[in-house]
């Protein structure tokens, strides 16, 4: 048995990821094991994430955090990992790629989606996975805030323009009536505010709840440069809508 498990009969010594194995066989039922299958789907561990889970291990297990084993997988851009868990767990799949997991324990992670994580971060590829697979680009945050805020937030333009393409909101407003825009320019993000703007039609008007326009979510510089990557995307005929900014 231990050999079949990668014991190596000279030495003694057994791998890591063997051992976490053996030990989840020999010692606990896998439903312990929480924190290692989340742990596993973040590195894109397949076969250990498969083991458990047949184990009996909880791919909608919290962490500390609030998040579940797809909402590692997404930060990190495993796709492969992604993917398995959405199969291993296909007949609850619309609450794997909802809100936290479990619409249940909403508030766990702020109501931080999956599709969230994975565009706050810049995953491009995983974003287009989880769209594929259903997730909503309309979830709100606690804060009101959506994927495409989050993307927005962060500059990754190639993640907005997928967003955008799927349907997601320029409009959308958080708690405080903050939009994409605001987001955008309130972090400095030039390229992307102009991306909203010239590609997506975002008003360049709109105002917060406390009646402040996008101008205002900026200094002077950024504003003014913001004005001249747009009229230069288009003159480009749109920009490339695409990368960091």
């Amino acid at each position: 048995f231990w050999a079949d498990k990668g014991l190596d009969l000279e030495t003694g010594k057994l791998g890591f990821h063997h051992f976490i194995e053996c030990y989840a066989v020999a010692y606990a039922p896998g439903r312990l094991y929480g924190n290692r299958l989340r742990k596993a789907a973040g590195r894109e561990f397949n076969e250990m994430v498969t083991g458990l889970v047949n184990r009996g291990c909880d791919p909608f297990g919290f962490d500390g955090g609030g998040f579940n084993s797809l909402h590692h997988a997404a930060q990190y851009g495993k796709l492969s990992t992604m993917q398995l868990l959405i199969e291993l767990a296909k007949s609850r799949s619309a609450e794997l790629i909802g809100a936290t997991g479990d619409p249940n324990n909403a508030d766990r992670c702020g109501s931080w989606s999956p599709l969230m994580v994975a565009s706050a971060n810049g995953q491009e590829e995983a974003t287009k996975l989880l769209l594929d697979a259903g997730a909503s680009h309309e979830a709100v945050t606690n804060e009101g805030r959506t994927a495409l805020h989050w993307a927005c937030a962060k500059g990754f333009g190639g993640v907005v323009q997928i967003l955008c393409k799927a349907g997601a909101s320029v409009d959308a407003e958080d708690t405080s009536g903050w939009r994409p825009l605001h987001c955008a320019l309130f972090h400095n993000h030039t390229g992307v505010a102009a991306q909203l703007v010239t590609s997506f039609k975002a008003d360049m008007e709109a105002q917060d709840h406390n009646g402040c326009p996008a101008e205002e979510f900026c200094s002077e510089e950024t504003w003014a440069k913001f004005l001249e990557v747009m009229e230069a995307w288009k003159a480009d005929g749109g920009g490339p809508g695409a990368g960091k900014g």
